[in-house]
């Protein structure tokens, strides 16, 4: 296989921390062991390598060890499920997702719900319970779109796979923009931060713009720190790949024209935090401490993803297997 080199990226937004980490760590590692996320030794060992906690201290510095845990909660059950895709060989399976997905959602907004039986139910079902306790029914709400256009995606990702077709690079920026988990990880900026922005902030064109340049920022450069995992699973979903295709690039040039792509969109979101306008001064405040927030999610990432071991151990398999930490979480 090619040796690449991956491009530095150098992010202008510092890299903090949030003194929970250590707590969180080991409070999230007895949940996933309570919800049998995680129980055979190559998946506990898959999880401590990765240093989930570590991001999550990084994209919510000022949050308190409570809000903080279930922010590290809520983004490792995402990792987990993601695994299941990724790595797993439902990947491949598009015509058996949505029904599991269904199922999922019907805990979160059905008036009867259904008993969670599943360790990814059962997961699902302990984190929402938790998040009713802080949020508004408007919060509520914008979480279930979030979460029913990311499993919409991911049945997109896994036809892809199927038929080995690497995506457009305008519909995969679209698509990716919901494959991430970012907007749920950025709707958990109103947990951490214990205060719902209004929707004259939401809506307003110009936070819409921070909004999506984080996201980008945070996506695209996933893209490059796990195209080696990728690449070994024969995934067709990276940006590297469309861009790629598309500009008929070496797949080292593709690295660094993905890299120009986050260099501008840093650009631009420094460029936008200087158009945003004023508000009422208390949303003002609470606006900066979101926008600090966007900033630590691109810093945060840069810095966790060169340490955690979910890019940089890349285990093989051959065609039709799965990989060893790979538990039975979605039945």
């Amino acid at each position: 296989m090619e040796h690449l080199i991956l491009p530095t990226i150098d992010c202008p937004f510092p890299s903090l921390m949030n003194p929970h980490v250590e707590a969180v760590h080991e409070h999230t590692l007895a949940w996933v062991q309570d919800c049998r996320l995680v129980q055979k030794e190559a998946a506990i060992q898959r999880f401590s390598s990765s240093r989930f906690a570590w991001l999550t201290a990084r994209a919510y510095p000022l949050a308190d060890e409570t809000t903080l845990a279930l922010a590290n909660d809520w983004l490792v059950w995402l990792f987990m499920f993601d695994d299941q895709f990724d790595d797993g060989l439902l990947g491949r399976q598009p015509d058996l997702l949505w029904p599991l997905f269904a199922d999922l959602l019907s805990l979160l907004k059905e008036d009867v719900k259904p008993l969670p039986v599943t360790p990814i139910q059962l997961a699902l079902h302990d984190l929402w319970q938790r998040s009713l306790q802080c949020t508004t029914e408007a919060w509520q709400a914008r979480l279930i779109d979030h979460l029913t256009s990311y499993f919409e995606t991911y049945c997109w990702e896994s036809q892809n796979r199927l038929e080995g077709n690497v995506p457009e690079v305008e519909t995969y920026i679209e698509k990716r923009y919901h494959t991430g988990g970012l907007l749920i990880a950025f709707d958990l900026i109103e947990i951490t931060e214990k205060r719902e922005l209004p929707s004259e902030v939401v809506e307003h064109p110009i936070f819409q713009i921070l909004t999506r340049t984080t996201n980008n920022v945070v996506c695209w450069s996933n893209d490059l720190f796990s195209l080696a995992k990728e690449r070994a699973r024969g995934d067709v979903n990276n940006l590297v790949l469309a861009i790629q295709k598309k500009e008929h690039l070496s797949l080292q040039a593709a690295m660094a024209r993905v890299h120009a792509l986050i260099n501008e969109e840093m650009a631009t979101f420094m460029h936008a935090e200087k158009e945003l306008p004023s508000f009422a001064p208390e949303v003002d405040r609470a606006l900066q401490r979101y926008l600090l927030d966007f900033r630590c999610w691109m810093s945060g990432n840069f810095v966790w993803s060169l340490e955690t071991g979910r890019y940089g151990q890349v285990e093989q398999t051959a065609a039709g297997e799965s990989v060893s930490y790979i538990e039975k979480i979605l039945h």
